[in-house]
């Protein structure tokens, strides 16, 4: 995370998340952290998704998945783009 202002409220928010949960801050910071990111590639893919050429809609999918990897560098996102 580079915003300096964000970070300092991120961690308020872990750390109050673990004490309700009686979890260990750094744990709940680093599922939070990979939420978030999941929900900012998973946004950015439904972009591409509505950017596509009407009469793309079978390789959009495609798209969306290249753009998934190239970006996010994520490991199987095909599997995660099926499942929805």
């Amino acid at each position: 995370m580079e915003d300096r202002e964000a970070l300092p409220i991120f961690h308020q928010l872990a750390e109050a998340v673990a004490g309700a949960e009686d979890r260990e801050v750094a744990t709940v910071k680093a599922e939070l952290l990979e939420r978030l990111f999941l929900e900012l590639v998973r946004s950015a893919a439904q972009a591409v998704l509505r950017r596509a050429p009407k009469g793309a809609a079978r390789g959009g999918g495609r798209a969306a998945c290249a753009y998934l990897r190239r970006e996010g560098r994520l490991a199987g996102v095909e599997e995660a783009a099926a499942a929805e």
